[in-house]
């Protein structure tokens, strides 16, 4: 069974993502195998690289690795040894089925030897410390079963810290992704593995456009990959967004062919640089879509792309997997599932989410916690939220000139909560810092 796990995760790098965000453990390999075995070592080699390259490993790299480590002549050899044998292995079961099948194992294992010194305990006539043994034992099978205690001493995890920070610091595993928005990536951290990141606001306010300009940071300027699903807009319309921003022409005037002779120059200008650009920025235009819908997409376009990040536009537009009677709480299983596939893919999903119509015709100049009461069932879920409201709703509904728009993050599990204020120019799809706005664009080159 170990052998077809290594099989699997040598395989695909969605199984080793979905391992690493599932609190699997290497000691779940203990029932068949001791800590010192070439099965665990390997096990563990695989996850090393991964987490530092984000690849797996072949046999070059192995030996390679192999090298730099203190491990004995006869364990490399039986490393090596093994990692051929895992090559050889027919799966007869799929990946879930193994991880499922080696936790039961190792919580049988567990309450085999703690109810055993409970026996032992009772025999004695010490009942109260018996029982104590049977509800920890009882305890910690169940937090195996359902993967959810992340668990050991901090003496334990002293190296793992210290060479975390060491990859962090060299450039191994990469910090958080930018936005584009300086206050909200230095407040943030930026957007990383594994987390949900929520954008708020009422209808006509600036979600997709921020989204889109997001796209074309990580895309064009950073050379990232980016999944976009668009839910809400075709995607010859989003296209025309992007050429927009880009060349920093009008979107009307785009999508009526009244560009005059020297814009009609400008605008070849910007197509050519976006051929040319190294990132990839891939739209999928799917109005009827669930979160598996996407996880499902993603896997097939794995052979070809290597995602860096999720956007999805917009939440309340997606379809949950499974349909409950109450609408709350499909919203919060869509936004839970997508959660699940930031983790399972260790990278981060951004996602933009309505706030009602009754808050967003309020007089506040920017939304608080109180006003995505509503939508807590996503708010829950997620890891960051922002929200955005335009402070003068007359330049937004004349379409033309620059809106001020207040930005508010309410929550951040790791950061900090703060505000700022984007100018938007929606005529041109342009959306900056006050500090940092350009009101004419100019095409620039990564």
């Amino acid at each position: 069974m170990e052998k077809e796990l290594l099989f699997h995760l040598l395989s695909s790098s969605k199984h080793l993502g979905k391992l690493v965000s599932s609190n699997f453990k290497n000691k779940f390999l203990d029932y068949e195998h001791p800590g010192n075995s070439p099965i665990r070592f390997l096990f563990d080699i695989i996850l090393d690289f991964y987490l530092r390259y984000k690849k797996i490993i072949d046999r070059d790299h192995l030996t390679k690795y192999l090298e730099t480590k203190a491990y004995t002549d006869i364990d490399k050899q039986q490393i090596l040894l093994t990692f051929e044998q895992v090559g050889t292995v027919t799966p007869k079961h799929d990946f879930d089925f193994l991880c499922d099948l080696l936790r039961a194992n190792y919580a049988k294992h567990i309450l085999q030897q703690k109810l055993g010194n409970g026996v032992d305990l009772l025999s004695q006539n010490d009942v109260p410390k018996a029982l104590r043994v049977i509800e920890d034992s009882v305890f910690s099978a169940k937090n195996v079963l359902e993967g959810k205690a992340v668990e050991g001493t901090i003496q334990e995890s002293v190296r793992a810290r210290a060479s975390l920070y060491r990859d962090v610091k060299q450039g191994i595993i990469k910090p958080g992704l930018t936005s584009g928005f300086p206050t909200l990536d230095r407040l943030t951290g930026g957007m990383k593995g594994g987390e949900l990141i929520v954008v708020m606001a009422g209808p006509r306010e600036g979600k997709s456009t921020f989204l889109l300009n997001v796209d074309h940071h990580l895309q064009f300027l950073k050379g990232q990959n980016v999944f976009h699903v668009s839910a809400e807009n075709p995607k010859v319309q989003f296209e025309r967004r992007y050429d927009s921003l880009h060349s920093g022409l009008p979107y009307a005037s785009l999508r009526d062919g009244t560009l005059s002779p020297q814009e009609e120059q400008i605008y070849k200008q910007a197509l050519n640089t976006i051929a040319g650009s190294s990132g990839v920025l891939y739209v999928w235009d799917q109005p009827i879509c669930t979160p598996q819908m996407i996880l499902a997409k993603i896997t097939e376009l794995e052979p070809k792309y290597k995602f860096d990040v999720i956007v999805v536009d917009y939440l309340s537009l997606l379809r949950p997997d499974t349909v409950v009677d109450s609408g709350w709480q499909d919203v919060g299983n869509i936004a839970w599932h997508l959660r699940e596939i930031a983790r399972t893919l260790n990278i981060p999903v951004l996602v933009a989410a309505q706030i009602g119509r009754k808050a967003s015709s309020s007089q506040k100049t920017s939304y608080d916690t109180t006003d995505v009461a509503l939508s807590f069932m996503i708010i829950f879920h997620a890891d960051t939220v922002m929200t955005m409201k335009v402070a003068n709703p007359e330049v937004l509904n004349s379409g033309l000139g620059i809106c001020e728009v207040n930005a508010k993050i309410v929550k951040c599990r790791d950061g900090s909560q703060g505000e700022f204020v984007i100018d938007a120019s929606f005529d041109r799809m342009k959306m900056q810092e006050r500090a940092s706005f350009l009101a004419t664009p100019a095409v620039t080159t990564p």
